[in-house]
């Protein structure tokens, strides 16, 4: 990630702790091979750096919802695990906001009634509903384990790119049709019809229903 500031460059990478462990791979080496890519590099070129931070981001999504309230507390943003990683949309700062108003609106209540027990404080749900918080989690909780599912993340763009450079190469041979070329990548891929059928059932699951 990118991004352009006033009189600075924001740069970032997300990567799994799952994924750093498996590889044996840092953060930080992360970060410098991104901006050595040739798009990154020159524009940071001669910078300063100012600021460097790390930080853990809960995607845990509706499937592992912490409990929200309990006697004297309420739990938002990233402790509640508000952080909507489901492919089309990778957004936390707004759900932090929201689920912030809510947990106020619902601590100021308390405060009115002089009641903090968990039953006072279970209108917290409500207020995160009336925000579309947990509308939002509820209505694609199928979606962060599609999204991360190694198929995904690492089978199906390693058949789409060979496809495309097997499509589109010129090598003075016969072009391959898209159908032959589709079979033999599940040849190659040993990709199964059966797995596939559950993959894009998966797929409108997390997001057409």
């Amino acid at each position: 990630q990118l991004y352009t500031n006033r009189d600075s460059l924001s740069l970032g990478v997300i990567g799994q702790v799952s994924s750093l462990v498996e590889r044996r791979k840092r953060p930080y080496e992360l970060l410098e091979r991104f901006k050595a890519h040739p798009a990154v590099a020159p524009l940071v070129r001669g910078g300063k750096l100012r600021e460097y931070s790390a930080h853990l981001i809960p995607e845990s999504g509706w499937t592992m919802k912490p409990t929200l309230y309990t006697d004297g507390m309420l739990v938002a943003g990233d402790a509640a695990g508000f952080c909507l990683a489901a492919g089309l949309y990778l957004e936390g700062m707004n759900y932090a906001m929201q689920s912030g108003l809510a947990a106020a609106e619902t601590a100021i209540e308390a405060c009115r009634r002089d009641r903090f027990s968990a039953r006072a404080l279970s209108s917290y749900r409500q207020h995160l509903k009336q925000r579309n918080v947990s509308t939002d989690f509820r209505a694609y909780r199928h979606a962060p384990a599609f999204v991360n599912s190694a198929r995904l993340q690492n089978l199906y763009p390693e058949v789409v790119a060979s496809g495309m450079e097997q499509l589109f190469r010129v090598d003075g041979k016969a072009k391959r049709k898209i159908l032959p070329l589709a079979r033999h990548l599940m040849r190659q891929y040993q990709l199964k019809p059966g797995e596939m059928l559950r993959d894009g059932y998966q797929m409108v699951r997390a997001y057409l229903w």
